[in-house]
Protein backbone atom coordinates (compact mmCIF):
# COMPACT_ATOMS: atom_id res chain seq x y z
CA UNK A 1 0.00 0.00 0.00
CA UNK A 2 2.95 2.19 0.94
CA UNK A 3 4.83 1.38 -2.03
CA UNK A 4 1.46 2.33 -4.38
CA UNK A 5 0.89 4.98 -2.47
CA UNK A 6 4.72 5.96 -3.22
CA UNK A 7 4.40 5.24 -6.63
CA UNK A 8 0.86 7.71 -7.02
CA UNK A 9 3.71 10.66 -5.19
CA UNK A 10 5.68 10.30 -7.84
CA UNK A 11 3.79 10.14 -10.94
CA UNK A 12 2.13 13.44 -9.78
CA UNK A 13 5.36 14.56 -9.30
CA UNK A 14 7.05 14.10 -12.76
CA UNK A 15 3.36 15.26 -14.07
CA UNK A 16 3.44 18.49 -12.62
CA UNK A 17 7.15 18.98 -13.43
CA UNK A 18 6.65 18.24 -17.37
CA UNK A 19 3.75 20.44 -17.66
CA UNK A 20 5.63 23.29 -15.63
CA UNK A 21 8.78 22.65 -18.23
CA UNK A 22 5.92 22.71 -21.50
CA UNK A 23 4.42 25.82 -20.01
CA UNK A 24 7.97 27.39 -19.74
CA UNK A 25 8.77 26.33 -23.21
CA UNK A 26 5.57 27.48 -24.77
CA UNK A 27 6.17 31.30 -23.37
CA UNK A 28 9.50 31.39 -24.98
CA UNK A 29 8.51 29.96 -28.00
CA UNK A 30 5.57 32.78 -28.38
CA UNK A 31 7.73 35.48 -26.61
CA UNK A 32 10.31 35.11 -29.78
CA UNK A 33 8.19 34.63 -32.26
CA UNK A 34 6.32 38.07 -31.06
CA UNK A 35 9.21 40.03 -31.20
CA UNK A 36 10.19 41.27 -34.43
CA UNK A 37 13.15 43.72 -35.54
CA UNK A 38 12.34 47.31 -35.56
CA UNK A 39 13.33 49.26 -39.02
CA UNK A 40 15.66 52.36 -39.07
CA UNK A 41 13.67 55.16 -38.86
CA UNK A 42 14.05 58.01 -40.75
CA UNK A 43 16.05 61.15 -38.90
CA UNK A 44 12.92 63.17 -40.63
CA UNK A 45 10.39 60.74 -38.62
CA UNK A 46 13.03 60.46 -35.58
CA UNK A 47 13.01 64.53 -35.55
CA UNK A 48 8.81 65.04 -36.20
CA UNK A 49 8.23 62.60 -32.72
CA UNK A 50 10.10 64.35 -30.80
CA UNK A 51 9.09 67.97 -31.75
CA UNK A 52 5.56 66.66 -31.96
CA UNK A 53 5.47 66.36 -28.28
CA UNK A 54 7.23 69.77 -27.40
CA UNK A 55 4.82 71.76 -29.89
CA UNK A 56 1.52 72.41 -30.73
CA UNK A 57 -0.17 73.63 -33.93
CA UNK A 58 1.16 75.84 -35.88
CA UNK A 59 4.44 75.81 -34.03
CA UNK A 60 4.65 71.88 -35.38
CA UNK A 61 3.90 73.15 -38.64
CA UNK A 62 7.46 75.33 -38.43
CA UNK A 63 8.95 72.82 -36.79
CA UNK A 64 8.24 70.56 -39.48
CA UNK A 65 9.36 73.02 -42.02
CA UNK A 66 13.41 73.46 -40.09
CA UNK A 67 13.02 69.46 -40.36
CA UNK A 68 12.55 69.17 -43.43
CA UNK A 69 15.07 71.54 -44.27
CA UNK A 70 17.84 70.42 -42.49
CA UNK A 71 17.13 67.03 -44.61
CA UNK A 72 17.53 68.57 -47.51
CA UNK A 73 20.94 70.18 -46.11
CA UNK A 74 22.57 66.56 -45.35
CA UNK A 75 21.40 65.33 -48.82
CA UNK A 76 22.52 67.80 -50.75
CA UNK A 77 26.10 68.17 -49.17
CA UNK A 78 26.34 63.92 -49.38
CA UNK A 79 25.43 64.28 -52.74
CA UNK A 80 27.58 66.96 -53.85
CA UNK A 81 30.56 65.11 -51.98
CA UNK A 82 29.50 62.08 -54.07
CA UNK A 83 29.26 64.82 -57.37
CA UNK A 84 32.88 65.58 -57.19
CA UNK A 85 34.26 62.02 -57.49
CA UNK A 86 31.75 59.93 -59.69
CA UNK A 87 31.80 62.99 -62.69
CA UNK A 88 32.53 63.04 -65.95
CA UNK A 89 31.78 66.67 -67.09
CA UNK A 90 33.82 69.44 -64.97
CA UNK A 91 30.63 71.26 -64.42
CA UNK A 92 29.34 68.44 -62.35
CA UNK A 93 32.09 68.43 -60.26
CA UNK A 94 32.11 72.50 -59.73
CA UNK A 95 27.76 72.11 -59.17
CA UNK A 96 28.96 69.68 -56.20
CA UNK A 97 31.20 71.40 -54.60
CA UNK A 98 28.86 73.91 -54.59
CA UNK A 99 26.23 72.29 -52.59
CA UNK A 100 28.35 70.66 -50.58
CA UNK A 101 30.01 74.13 -49.41
CA UNK A 102 26.66 76.36 -49.27
CA UNK A 103 24.44 73.59 -47.59
CA UNK A 104 27.12 73.45 -44.88
CA UNK A 105 27.04 77.34 -44.26
CA UNK A 106 23.22 76.70 -45.00
CA UNK A 107 23.07 73.82 -42.17
CA UNK A 108 24.76 75.82 -39.60
CA UNK A 109 22.51 78.73 -39.69
CA UNK A 110 19.63 76.30 -39.11
CA UNK A 111 21.66 74.45 -36.50
CA UNK A 112 21.00 78.20 -34.62
CA UNK A 113 17.76 78.63 -35.54
CA UNK A 114 16.52 75.33 -34.66
CA UNK A 115 18.51 75.38 -30.94
CA UNK A 116 16.76 79.04 -30.46
CA UNK A 117 13.18 77.39 -31.25
CA UNK A 118 14.01 74.37 -29.44
CA UNK A 119 13.72 72.17 -32.33
CA UNK A 120 15.11 68.82 -32.85
CA UNK A 121 16.62 68.12 -36.06
CA UNK A 122 19.31 65.35 -36.72
CA UNK A 123 23.15 65.45 -37.90
CA UNK A 124 22.45 62.05 -40.07
CA UNK A 125 20.13 60.83 -42.26
CA UNK A 126 18.68 57.40 -41.90
CA UNK A 127 16.56 54.79 -43.43
CA UNK A 128 14.67 55.36 -46.86
CA UNK A 129 16.42 59.16 -47.03
CA UNK A 130 19.39 57.22 -47.99
CA UNK A 131 17.92 55.64 -51.51
CA UNK A 132 18.61 58.72 -53.51
CA UNK A 133 22.76 58.59 -52.34
CA UNK A 134 22.19 54.48 -52.61
CA UNK A 135 21.06 54.67 -56.79
CA UNK A 136 23.67 57.29 -57.69
CA UNK A 137 26.97 56.10 -55.56
CA UNK A 138 27.55 53.59 -57.76
CA UNK A 139 27.03 55.57 -61.42
CA UNK A 140 30.43 57.07 -62.79
CA UNK A 141 30.55 59.18 -65.65
CA UNK A 142 27.84 60.71 -67.96
CA UNK A 143 25.44 57.74 -66.06
CA UNK A 144 25.97 59.92 -63.21
CA UNK A 145 26.15 63.64 -64.56
CA UNK A 146 22.64 62.87 -66.29
CA UNK A 147 21.10 61.51 -63.33
CA UNK A 148 22.72 63.81 -60.55
CA UNK A 149 21.35 67.07 -62.69
CA UNK A 150 18.22 65.29 -62.69
CA UNK A 151 17.75 65.09 -59.08
CA UNK A 152 19.58 68.39 -58.28
CA UNK A 153 16.58 70.42 -60.30
CA UNK A 154 13.92 68.30 -58.98
CA UNK A 155 15.02 68.74 -55.83
CA UNK A 156 15.71 72.68 -55.76
CA UNK A 157 12.34 72.77 -57.41
CA UNK A 158 10.71 71.12 -54.41
CA UNK A 159 12.76 73.20 -51.94
CA UNK A 160 12.06 76.42 -53.38
CA UNK A 161 7.98 75.51 -53.15
CA UNK A 162 9.19 75.01 -49.52
CA UNK A 163 10.70 77.81 -48.68
CA UNK A 164 8.58 79.80 -50.42
CA UNK A 165 5.74 78.43 -48.20
CA UNK A 166 7.65 78.85 -45.19
CA UNK A 167 8.69 82.90 -46.07
CA UNK A 168 5.14 83.72 -46.67
CA UNK A 169 3.12 81.59 -43.80
CA UNK A 170 5.11 80.55 -41.36
CA UNK A 171 3.84 81.52 -37.83
CA UNK A 172 7.30 82.73 -36.70
CA UNK A 173 9.26 85.92 -37.84
CA UNK A 174 12.46 84.23 -37.05
CA UNK A 175 11.65 80.99 -39.54
CA UNK A 176 10.08 83.58 -41.82
CA UNK A 177 13.30 85.82 -42.29
CA UNK A 178 15.50 82.36 -43.08
CA UNK A 179 13.46 80.78 -45.18
CA UNK A 180 13.40 84.53 -47.52
CA UNK A 181 16.83 84.39 -47.10
CA UNK A 182 17.45 80.98 -48.30
CA UNK A 183 15.69 81.48 -51.33
CA UNK A 184 17.97 83.79 -53.51
CA UNK A 185 20.41 80.79 -52.91
CA UNK A 186 18.39 77.93 -54.06
CA UNK A 187 17.19 79.63 -56.69
CA UNK A 188 20.58 80.22 -57.64
CA UNK A 189 21.73 76.66 -57.45
CA UNK A 190 18.37 75.53 -59.34
CA UNK A 191 19.90 77.70 -62.07
CA UNK A 192 23.31 75.85 -61.97
CA UNK A 193 21.59 72.77 -61.85
CA UNK A 194 19.57 73.55 -64.78
CA UNK A 195 22.70 74.30 -67.37
CA UNK A 196 24.37 71.17 -65.88
CA UNK A 197 21.24 69.05 -66.79
CA UNK A 198 20.89 70.63 -70.27
CA UNK A 199 24.97 69.95 -71.24
CA UNK A 200 24.96 66.47 -69.75
CA UNK A 201 21.76 65.77 -71.33
CA UNK A 202 23.22 66.22 -74.33
CA UNK A 203 26.47 64.54 -73.68
CA UNK A 204 24.86 61.32 -72.96
CA UNK A 205 23.05 61.42 -75.75
CA UNK A 206 26.12 62.03 -77.91
CA UNK A 207 27.57 58.94 -76.49
CA UNK A 208 24.70 56.77 -76.58
CA UNK A 209 24.31 57.50 -80.20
Amino acid sequence: MKNEKGTLARAAFVSAFLTALVIAMLTVVISSCGTKETPAKDAEVIADEKNDANHTVPKETDAEFIVNANVINLKEIQLGQLAQSNYALKDVSELGKMMEKEHTEAMKDLETLAAKKQIAISKTITGNETDEYEKLKNMVGAEFDKAYCDLMVKGHQDAIAMFTEASLHSSDNDIKAWATKMLPPLKNHLDHAQHCQSIAGIKNDTQSK
